[in-house]
């Protein structure tokens, strides 16, 4: 009687910059449980710094951790290409792919968790919710205001889109594809949203794993009201440019100045409230607008690069 295959998986890292935080997630997937099927897995890391500042972490928990580790370097600056080059090692000879962010950690069942919920709902994508964890203490109505808290669903509930913080696919996804990570998103980001949304449309399933979590660590240039701001501008940027890329342009446009105007005109009510109710509600109002901003700069064809500053470390 023939032996049944070792399930394989890749889990895929880009990192640039942030050897503390490749450190910690790599010594995090160490300790994985799995309770049905312990897999064959293997640890991609891309490196997005030409130098190769990420090798010594790699080289020293390689001899250290129970998964091998394969560490490459993608010179050209952008994280589409760091992610192409992952997918480049992965989709050959695996049966899924895991992407994670070099400033998380996963819980020890994540990936079982992920596996679980793909099978049992027969999905060919599946994701789960990103907690913070703050590098340093805080002001209160940050805290208060959940900004980086994601959303949540129930366990099977189906999306549009997913993103590279916390998703399993399997490989076929992949192997159907034409292409994979669309380098015109180098410093913007939304690679991952243009990505995932073209998945979507081509007919496959992606769904929630609320018990699949992960936890990103903040650093203090994030927790900010300057950066808050700023990424709800960039969220609103780079989401309006893939919804014009992937609809009818002029129509998206349209719906895109319509919903601007609707984000804009809350903005102020919300803000005006937070002196009331407090700041985390001012905040809110100031983000709202800087979102309805985001979609009228993505309607002109402005890209907001906010990835050209690394945070964290």
């Amino acid at each position: 009687m023939e032996r049944a295959r070792t399930m394989r998986i890749r889990v895929c890292i880009a990192t640039f910059l942030r050897p503390e935080g490749l450190a910690r997630l790599l010594r995090a997937l160490d300790v994985l449980t799995f309770e049905r099927e312990t897999p064959a897995l293997e640890i991609v890391v891309v490196d997005n710094d030409s130098t190769g500042s990420a090798a010594a972490t790699c080289k020293e928990l390689g001899q250290q951790i129970r998964w091998p580790i394969h560490y490459c370097i993608e010179p050209q600056r952008g994280i589409p290409h760091v992610r192409n080059r992952a997918l480049d090692r992965a989709v050959s000879d695996t049966d899924f792919i895991a992407f994670i962010d070099d400033d998380e950690a996963p819980e020890p069942d994540w990936l079982d968790e992920l596996l679980v919920v793909l099978r049992s709902h027969h999905a060919d994508v599946v994701t789960g919710p990103v907690f913070p964890v703050f590098e340093d203490s805080v002001a209160g109505w940050i805290v208060r205001g959940r900004f980086f808290e994601s959303p949540r669903y129930p366990t099977g509930h189906r999306l549009p889109v997913a993103f590279t913080n916390n998703v399993l696919m399997r490989v076929e996804v992949l192997r159907e594809m034409k292409t994979f990570f669309d380098p015109r998103w180098g410093l913007t980001g939304g690679d991952d949203t243009h990505f995932f949304r073209r998945i979507a449309q081509a007919g496959f399933k992606i769904v929630w794993a609320d018990a699949a979590r992960v936890h990103e660590w903040i650093p203090k240039s994030r927790a900010c009201f300057t950066w808050l701001v700023q990424r709800l501008f960039r969220a609103g940027n780079t989401l309006g440019l893939v919804l014009i890329d992937l609809g009818s342009p002029w129509r998206t446009r349209l719906m895109l100045a319509l919903k601007a105007i609707v984000w804009i005109g809350i903005g102020p009510v919300v803000a005006l409230f937070g002196l009331v109710a407090g700041r985390h509600w001012f905040v809110k109002g100031i983000r709202f607008i800087a979102f309805g901003a985001g979609y009228l700069a993505s309607i002109v064809g402005t890209h907001y690069e906010e990835y050209k500053t690394t945070h964290g470390s």
